[in-house]
This record gives C-alpha cells, sequence and structure tokens, in this order.
C-alpha cells in the first residue's frame, strides 16, 4: 500500500541540478470503516473526517479535498477520483460543522477545500521512530 504522495520536482540544491523527490506521509487508513467504494460508498463519515483531521494535527500540514482524494484512490478504497470527491465533500462539510461546535478550542480551520492545523493553539506531539 501506498502511504504518500509523491510528487518530483527540478531543482537546484547547493548548487547541484537535479532531481528529487518530495513523499507527503500520511497516517495509515483505518482499517475499520474504510471498505472498497464501488458502487456505493462504504466508508464511514466519522473514520474519514477522523482521518483527515489526525493528519492535519500530527503532520502538522494542511490538507487539500485532492490530497485525501489522491490517498483514497492510492489505497483502493476508490477507483474513480470524481465518486471518492463526492464523499469527501460530505467529509468537509462534516470537518467544517466539527470545528463550529468546538468553536475557539478547535484544533483546526476548513477553509474552501483545505483543512488547516491551527497552530495558535498549543500541541504537543510526541513523535516516536524506532529503527
Amino acid at each position: 500500500m501506498n502511504n504518500g504522495r509523491t510528487i518530483c520536482a527540478r531543482s537546484c540544491v547547493d548548487g547541484h541540478k537535479g532531481d528529487y523527490v518530495i513523499r507527503w506521509q500520511t497516517l495509515r487508513l483505518p482499517t475499520v470503516g474504510m471498505r472498497r467504494s464501488i458502487q456505493h460508498h462504504n466508508i464511514d463519515l466519522n473514520a474519514v473526517c477522523d482521518w483527515i483531521e489526525g493528519n492535519a494535527l500530527f503532520e502538522g500540514e494542511t490538507i487539500s479535498i485532492e490530497d485525501a482524494v489522491d490517498q483514497l484512490v492510492d489505497n483502493g478504497v476508490y477507483e474513480v477520483q470524481d465518486y471518492a470527491r463526492t464523499r469527501l465533500g460530505d467529509a468537509w462539510d462534516e470537518l467544517a460543522r466539527r470545528a463550529q461546535w468546538m468553536g475557539r478550542g478547535t484544533s483546526i480551520k476548513v477553509v474552501g477545500q483545505r483543512v488547516i492545523p491551527d497552530r495558535t493553539r498549543a500541541w504537543f506531539i510526541l513523535r516516536l521512530e524506532i529503527c
């Protein structure tokens, strides 16, 4: 399974021109509430919302609908991007409702088609890597 999106680019780093790869790492997709969706949406709205919100918070990155669509298609949950986009539109609406309910205590902002971690809040994240 591909858990990151690869972006290829040309750049000049330390005077050396060449290709480099940036990988957007994501939290793994939930194992519950995310089933293959071809003719019916088989992903739980809360599961996908928690996954998107968790990625924004723990990775500290803005997540767009297109980022999430790419992940769901790359991981085989959806085959067609437009179909995935319809369910993610519902998720974005739900995330906006969650942020509104939380008021000033929210940890995210939903701006258009992006979920942005609210960096004005004091969030302490411990990331452990085991080699």
